[in-house]
């Protein structure tokens, strides 16, 4: 979540007396974490490759170095707001689609393997955000300017679904331990009988 709040910091910290070029790059190096960090989040939600430990060590390293020196790009080489906005443009935007089709293709399987309501939950939340995704990347491949970036909005409904996801798994375990409860006060009344 912090790496999407600073996202944006270009836009929402805008001011003649801040160094935009700074808030430029932490916003570009951010979108790249953000990234990263759902493509994490989606794999180890999804479960679908733990069994296989060796190839989930090595998707995450490469894909942490892969994004990761991304940011460093844009952190450490680009002196100005052409150059960031041209390398965010012609490369990292790639990289996050990129991003995007990996989360989809883990979660499409996971709902395909296991269709219950917490997988559609995540599954409508991905599609909003899918939505707003290529929605905007017109607009940045395109360079034009849209009345309203959606961005914002697509990864609301994905973490709306994702609280909506945990509140049903804290339900259940709520659930599972008053039903334990239950059972483990009747076998101490029944030990209790056979004691007396």
């Amino acid at each position: 979540c912090l790496t999407f709040a600073l996202n944006y910091t270009n836009i929402t910290l805008y001011n003649d007396s801040v160094n935009q070029v700074i808030l430029d790059k932490i916003s570009r190096a951010s979108f790249s974490l953000s990234t990263l960090f759902l493509i994490l989040f989606v794999i180890e939600y999804t479960k679908i490759i733990n069994k296989v430990y060796r190839l989930k060590k090595i998707l995450f390293i490469i894909l942490t170095i892969v994004y990761l020196t991304l940011s460093g790009i844009v952190i450490l080489f680009l002196d100005n707001r052409s150059e960031i906005n041209h390398f965010f443009n012609n490369y990292l935007i790639y990289f996050i689609l990129i991003g995007i089709v990996i989360s989809n293709i883990f979660i499409f399987k996971s709902l395909s393997r296991n269709r219950t309501i917490k997988n559609s939950g995540i599954f409508i939340g991905f599609i909003f955000l899918n939505l707003t995704i290529f929605k905007d990347s017109y607009h940045v491949i395109n360079s034009s300017s849209p009345y309203t970036w959606l961005l914002p909005y697509g990864f609301l409904c994905l973490t709306i679904s994702i609280f909506f996801v945990l509140s049903l798994e804290q339900s259940e375990i709520s659930a599972k331990s008053i039903l334990q409860a239950k059972e483990l006060k009747q076998k101490n009344l029944s030990l209790n009988k056979v004691m007396n």
